[in-house]
């Protein structure tokens, strides 16, 4: 830790970064991505590194707690004594499990691809929302339009648009008819928030 006494976040910086740490919550409420505690500790690590005051949120303090818990509890039925508990299965799945990620049939799965599917899929959701609540357009009409636009099927559009629609209705979208340009711009400057903390709290090399 830096011996300078970390600064208030300005007012300019604590909206976007607190909408930003609001999405990475609602996400893992909704998705249980273990991704999402980790990139709002990196946000909130990056932030603190860079000289501000961002402590970290009880919802991803509680998480890891239970990361810990887990990880105890399988390094003590992992002991072998006589009579004591065992647990056979291989090591990755076990570590994998530890941390959050769902495994399948008792195997470990790539949780960097069901992250990425989540992404995907949040984003058309928030397209057709952007289209039903800032255009006018009905469901059927927004989907149609998003999966032309996007090159996806109609069905997948629906599928993402049922999931995920609690999480998109609780962000503050644009209503004006240019709402795709928005939402694009809010993307990248979600982003650059991310981006812009990290780069100031990053060794630098010569």
């Amino acid at each position: 830790m830096s011996d300078a006494k970390s600064r208030p976040l300005t007012e300019d910086e604590r909206p976007g970064i607190e909408r930003v740490l609001e999405e990475h919550r609602a996400r893992y409420e909704l998705t249980g991505d273990s991704f999402e505690i980790w990139n709002a500790y990196h946000l909130c690590r990056s932030v603190e590194r860079s000289g501000a005051d961002l402590p970290l949120p009880e919802w991803v303090l509680g998480e890891f707690d239970k990361i810990v818990d887990r990880f105890h509890s399988a390094q003590r039925a992992r002991i072998r004594y006589p009579g004591g508990p065992t647990d056979d299965r291989h090591w990755k799945t076990i570590v994998v499990e530890a941390f959050g990620f769902p495994t399948r049939k008792g195997q470990a799965t790539d949780p960097f691809e069901r992250s990425s599917r989540h992404d995907v899929g949040i984003d058309l959701a928030i397209r057709v929302r952007l289209l039903v609540h800032g255009n006018g357009n009905n469901e059927s009409n927004a989907i149609m339009i998003v999966s032309g636009e996007q090159g996806v099927s109609e069905p997948t559009v629906r599928r993402a648009w049922i999931r995920f629609a609690s999480v998109v209705r609780r962000e503050e979208l644009p209503t004006q008819r240019d709402s795709m340009e928005v939402l694009d711009r809010q993307l990248r400057e979600a982003n650059e928030i991310e981006c812009r903390h990290v780069e100031k709290s990053s060794p630098r090399t010569r």
